[in-house]
């Protein structure tokens, strides 16, 4: 399954990265801003994305969730602001940093089918 990536933090980005092919799956792209992040995982058939909530432009993750949404791809939010995230926001799942791999492997694997 080809997942994007969207984090804010290099060196985060780069561990999800790992952890993604880790996992078994691939990482199709990484950016840390909005406009980057959208059209990377268009283009490159992202079929899910890891998206933090705050990006390198200033754009909340929750805007690019609503984005990708409206491109069918399913957003994992993974941030260490987690707990202050509304109901309602529109990811498959909701993860504090750092995440526990077994607890996104489900949550990808749920998205998976």
């Amino acid at each position: 399954m080809p997942i994007f990536v969207c984090d804010d933090n290099a060196l985060i980005a780069m561990m999800l990265e790992d952890l993604i092919e880790t996992l078994g799956h691939r990482c199709c792209g990484v950016a840390s801003a909005f406009s980057p992040a959208l059209e990377g995982a268009v283009e490159n058939g992202a079929t899910l994305a890891l998206v933090d909530l705050d990006l390198a432009d200033g754009a909340t993750g929750l805007t690019l969730v609503g984005a990708l949404a409206e491109h069918d791809i399913p957003s994992i939010i993974i941030s260490g602001q987690a707990h202050s995230v509304p109901p309602g926001h529109g990811a498959v799942a909701l993860f504090e940093k750092p995440v526990d791999e077994v607890a996104l492997s489900a949550a990808i694997q749920r998205v998976v089918g």
